[in-house]
């Protein structure tokens, strides 16, 4: 496995599913096939950079979604047509947008639009260009973001009580590096009841590569609601279609 694969994974939160995931069949994808199955069998799906990331396990009950789901042709896929064919997704970012294999080639797919554009000619490749551009590709300051939103709203600075701060903690549960200001020493403490969870700033980039995460709580309502979301946009498209 590449440095750029086995660094992402110790980046990355724990995995999604227990079980050992299930064989692979990609046409055209052979060598492709054989390097997500080693990175699965390391770790079976896993979310990174504040979830901004998210790469699907495989073989897993109906508790969480699965390539194998998500790729069934029933589930969102009919609704673009001819678009998604020839596409095995295994990965998105934190809008939804689809990192696929496709034609030899791993791609973006926009389910805006429809649009696929080749981003890297292999998964290690793939895992090279998300650990160099992270920001653009899978949308992790809007993650980080809403993290801190999140923690605001709920007073997890020093003024707030400990009960909220460890009750945001643990519902959020979405990351171990987050960056927090801190205006004066008092706010130090937050860190200590956050299981140390706050990040300097100034270090991001770094430790985000370096430090694993915790997965979401419930990651597939995120995903139940990426299916309705892009059921409604192969609708429009048809719509836009139809009376362009």
């Amino acid at each position: 496995m590449s440095d750029s694969l086995s660094e992402l994974i110790a980046a990355a939160s724990e995995p999604l599913a227990s079980g050992e995931p299930r064989p692979l069949s990609i046409e055209g994808g052979e060598r492709f096939a054989e390097t997500l199955e080693a990175l699965l069998r390391r770790k079976n799906g896993f979310y990174a950079f504040e979830s901004a990331l998210h790469v699907l396990p495989s073989g897993t009950g109906e508790d969480v979604m699965s390539l194998e789901r998500w790729n069934a042709p029933d589930l969102w896929r009919h609704e673009y047509g001819d678009m998604t064919e020839g596409c095995f997704f295994f990965g998105e970012d934190v809008f939804g947008g689809q990192f696929c294999f496709r034609a030899g080639q791993v791609c973006t797919f926009d389910p805006e639009t429809g649009d696929i554009e080749p981003l890297a000619p292999s998964l290690d490749a793939w895992a090279g260009e998300i650990l160099r551009r992270y920001d653009n590709l899978t949308g992790h300051p809007l993650a980080h973001d809403r993290v801190e939103d999140r923690v605001r709203h709920r007073r997890v600075l020093a003024w707030g009580q400990a009960h909220e701060r460890l009750e945001v903690a643990d519902e959020l549960r979405l990351v171990v590096i987050l960056a927090i200001e801190r205006a004066d020493p008092l706010e130090r403490g937050v860190e200590h009841e956050l299981g140390e969870a706050a990040q300097e700033t100034l270090a991001a980039q770094q430790q985000l590569r370096r430090e694993p995460e915790v997965a979401p709580g419930q990651p597939l309502e995120r995903v139940d609601r990426q299916v309705r979301d892009f059921r409604e946009l192969g609708h429009r498209r048809d719509s836009r279609i139809e009376h362009g």
